[in-house]
Order: structure tokens, then sequence, then C-alpha cells
């Protein structure tokens, strides 16, 4: 077994994160989304350039979203989800953690079924995008 120690970070800490001593960086999906296309190749060849490895994303829906909720569209975050799983393929990324209890969360009234289901469907899409490009998905065990 050869254990590796990383560290959370962004872009901007990969060098910072490098010189620490740290063999590799956990990143957020939302970050490598959002960058323009010139940026994220940068990032790619400072990650490339430098010991460290980038092998896990967090948070495949940014923390602020919550997939029961009316407002979140899963036709838009098709696409999100493509662009980030391409994107952590190009990365070498090799897992998403989704640990966000918030965004996963249910409601305690109302329609809970149909909550239930617009979970399972945006579960669904997530596992088959990231399965084609090698990425598992590790959903972290949260309290109630």
């Amino acid at each position: 077994m050869n254990p590796r120690l990383g560290m959370f970070g962004a872009t901007k800490d990969i060098e910072a994160i490098s010189a620490a001593g740290y063999d590799c960086i956990e990143m957020q999906v939302s970050e490598i989304v959002n960058l323009d296309e010139s940026h994220f190749n940068e990032a790619c060849k400072r990650l490339k350039n430098s010991p460290i490895v980038c092998r896990v994303l967090d948070n495949p829906v940014p923390l602020d979203k919550v997939i029961a909720n009316d407002d979140f569209d899963l036709d838009f975050f098709q696409g999100y989800l493509q662009k980030g799983a391409e994107r952590g393929e190009r990365m070498g990324v090799k897992y998403y953690v989704f640990g966000n209890g918030r965004t996963r969360s249910l409601p305690t009234s109302g329609d809970v079924e149909k909550a239930k289901q617009k979970n399972l469907n945006f579960m669904r899409m997530l596992a088959e995008i990231t399965s084609k490009h090698g990425i598992t998905v590790l959903i972290e065990p949260l309290a109630p």
C-alpha cells in the first residue's frame, strides 16, 4: 500500500500545496467547471509540471444548490456534469466525493416522493456521465 497525503485546495494553491510536501490536491468540481478554457488549460499545465496529482474532486453540485428544489434544473446540470467529468478526466481525476448533505437533502413536508425521484434521477445521471470518463462517485455517509 502506498498512502498519499492530500490537501483541499483550489487551482491557485497547486504550487503551495506541492511546496508543503503533500502528494495530491483535492479541489471542487465547481471551480473546474467555471474556469474558462485558457485558465483551465493553464491549471492543467501547472498541475502536470508539479509533483502532486489531483485524483479527487469534491461536490459535483455547487454547495448552494439543493437537487430537490423546484429551481434545480436537471437539464442544465446534465451539461454541467458532462463538462466537469470531461475536465476531470483530462486532469487525471478518478473519484468524485459527494459529501454535501444540504445538496442531497429531502424536504420534510410537501411532495417528498417527487423530491426522492428527482434526487434518484440526478444520481443516476451523475453515475452515467462520470462512469464514461472513468470517474467513480463516492457518496459520503452523513447523519440524518
